[in-house]
């Protein structure tokens, strides 16, 4: 497994914001969004590799100085990791916390394969037009979210919407047809900590757009920044 980093802090995003969390963060992505604030995590090198056993060894000794309530799997994306199905089943013998996953929900085979051992999904629903390289995975999101829901899985799909440019009504047409099919109860949008930093009026637009589109499909929607980026460290 490759992980770029472990820390304790707390939850900078989504609905539970101010969590106390333990973080592991995966090398690796299968993605390109323009937007990341991630991108050391992108990287795979051999000397962040380590096996399922020692890792949980390592997490165990953190769980017992910070008593966190949830473990969150980021990266980077989690689930390109091969292996994490088998540290999922050691770690969850210590289980007096809650499992975490944050995944850009494009790798369906490799989620069914870890389903049993989360708690909570943050779906991050990709907008196509903000990859680099234009890769489109609303359809596997798609059935990540029906998979959740037939598990019966808490999760929230996060759309970070971004400042670039305005968005356009195939990208809104694209996002309808998404929620009319998957029928979440909650949605978070979460502006693009740079353009939101730049006070861009794109930015503002675009989530005045989205707001007005989703509040039709989904009964709970936060608009919640990342609380991390903004006061840049909480740890």
């Amino acid at each position: 497994m490759n992980v770029k980093e472990i820390f304790f802090s707390y939850q900078g995003e989504g609905p539970y914001i101010g969590s106390p969390t333990l973080f592991i963060r995966f090398g690796g992505c299968n993605l390109n969004c323009y937007y990341c604030d991630t991108k050391y995590a992108k990287s795979v090198t051999k000397q962040n590799n380590i096996e399922p056993q020692h890792l949980a060894n390592k997490i165990l000794k953190y769980l017992k100085k910070y008593k966190p309530e949830f473990i969150s799997l980021t990266g980077g994306e989690p689930l390109l990791q091969k292996q994490l199905p088998d540290f999922l089943k050691e770690i969850v013998k210590y289980k007096n916390f809650k499992i975490y996953l944050e995944t850009n929900a494009s790798l369906v085979r490799q989620f069914h394969d870890v389903i049993n051992f989360i708690d909570v999904c943050a779906i991050n629903l990709k907008i196509p037009e903000d990859d680099i390289n234009r890769k489109n995975v609303i359809t596997n999101t798609q059935k990540i979210v029906n998979l959740c829901k037939k598990n019966n899985k808490e999760f929230f799909i996060k759309i970070t919407i971004c400042g670039r440019k305005l968005y356009n009504d195939y990208t809104l047409k694209r996002l309808q047809k998404f929620l009319v099919k998957t029928k979440p109860k909650s949605l978070v949008l979460q502006p693009e900590t740079s353009s939101l930093k730049k006070k861009s009026k794109t930015l503002f637009f675009n989530i005045t757009k989205i707001f007005k589109l989703t509040k039709k499909y989904v009964p709970i929607i936060y608009i919640i920044p990342q609380l991390h980026r903004i006061i840049y460290k909480i740890r």
